[in-house]
């Protein structure tokens, strides 16, 4: 395996797993401070944002993709219940934002290695149930065509 390090000496891999602590810990923070799927949204662009920056840092295409799986199924996980439970238009455009974003995952996952495909497979599944559990997104899934069969089988072809 060959590394490539970066400033400081630090790896790719240092990197993405100092990043996924601060995504989680952020998120768990944040449970405190969550008002609506409004603010939520522009806390997720934000995170966004810096898996984009590592991107751009590390050309590390194996982290975008884990990130981004962080990012969302923690966030499901973790307020899932309180997106469901407000009226389907004040959580349109963050339902809106997580089933593009998940779109764009399938499409990442077709562009890695084959044998990397696999260890997302727990994740995908996983994101298909947070989506399911929560009637609105479930129908922006339906309505922008996001393969439900393909997310709950963990396997991309």
């Amino acid at each position: 395996m060959v590394f490539k390090l970066l400033e400081e000496g630090v790896s790719a891999e240092d990197r993405r797993a100092d990043l996924a602590k601060e995504i989680e810990q952020y998120l768990i923070d944040y449970q405190k401070y969550y008002y609506s799927p409004g603010y939520l949204l522009l806390d997720l662009r934000s995170i966004s944002g810096k898996i984009t920056l590592h991107l751009k840092t590390t050309k590390d295409k194996y982290g975008e993709v884990a990130l981004n799986f962080l990012m969302l199924n923690k966030t499901l996980e973790l307020f899932g219940k309180k997106i469901s439970q407000v009226r389907p238009n004040r959580s349109r455009t963050l339902n809106k934002y997580v089933v593009n974003r998940a779109i764009k995952l399938l499409g990442l996952l077709r562009k890695i290695h084959e044998d990397y495909r696999l260890d997302f497979s727990d994740s995908m599944i996983e994101l298909g149930q947070h989506i399911q559990k929560i009637d609105a997104m479930k129908r922006m899934a339906d309505e922008f065509e996001l393969d439900f069969e393909l997310l709950l089988s963990g396997e991309i072809d």
